[in-house]
C-alpha cells in the first residue's frame, strides 16, 4: 500500500503516526482509518478497505484544512516594529488575520527602546488582542544627555496628534545644540 498526503502532512494509518509525505508499506487485508494530519490544521480523514488479493494499493489523502484566527497588536509606539515568529509584519498598531491557531511568538522594537517579547495563543475564529508598551531604554545613547528623552516623548505625542487627526497635519518637534 501506498499513500501520499500533500504540505508535508503527516500520515497517520488507525492513529498511528507513519510518516510524513509519502508511506509505502505491507497491511494485512481489512478496513483502515487513513489520516493526514499538521499542526494547527483540521485532520483530514478517510476509511479504506484493504483487498486481500490486490498486490499494490494507492491512496492519495486531502490536504489538511488549516485552522486559523486573528491577532490585534497594539502599543503607543505606533512606529513600532513587529515580528511574528521571526517574521516582519509591520508597525504598531497592527492586525493580523488568518493566522494559525496555536502559540506564536510576537517581538516588538523601537530604536531607543527595551525590545519586549510576548507569547499568545491563537484561537480559532477568535481576535486575540495584546498590548506592548516599550520603556526606554536609559543606556541608549539617544538617551543619555538631558532633553534627548523630552525629545523622544514629543515625538511620539506628535505621532499620535498626526494619526487622530490623519488630514496633512506635519508637526514635528526637534531640537538642534551646538
Amino acid at each position: 500500500v501506498t499513500i501520499t498526503a500533500p504540505n508535508d502532512a503527516e500520515i497517520w494509518i488507525n492513529n498511528e503516526k507513519k510518516s510524513i509525505g509519502t508511506w509505502t508499506g505491507a497491511l494485512q487485508y481489512g478496513y483502515y482509518i487513513f489520516e493526514a494530519r499538521k499542526e494547527g490544521h483540521r485532520p483530514e480523514k478517510r476509511q479504506e478497505h484493504i483487498y486481500e488479493k490486490r498486490s499494490e494499493q494507492t491512496f492519495t489523502l486531502e490536504a489538511p484544512k488549516p485552522m486559523l484566527g486573528s491577532l490585534m497588536i497594539e502599543g503607543s509606539q505606533t512606529s513600532a516594529k513587529v515580528t511574528l515568529d521571526g517574521k516582519e509584519v509591520g508597525t504598531l498598531p497592527l492586525k493580523l488575520k488568518d493566522i494559525l491557531v496555536g502559540e506564536h511568538t510576537v517581538v516588538v522594537s523601537m530604536y531607543g527602546y527595551i525590545t519586549q517579547t510576548k507569547k499568545v495563543t491563537i484561537n480559532e475564529g477568535k481576535t486575540e488582542k495584546i498590548t506592548v508598551e516599550l520603556d526606554i531604554d536609559p543606556s541608549h545613547k539617544l538617551h543619555k544627555h538631558g532633553h534627548s528623552h523630552n525629545i523622544v516623548l514629543q515625538n511620539e505625542l506628535l505621532k499620535k496628534v498626526k494619526a487622530f487627526y490623519q488630514h496633512g497635519v506635519d508637526l514635528a518637534y526637534t531640537m538642534h545644540s551646538v
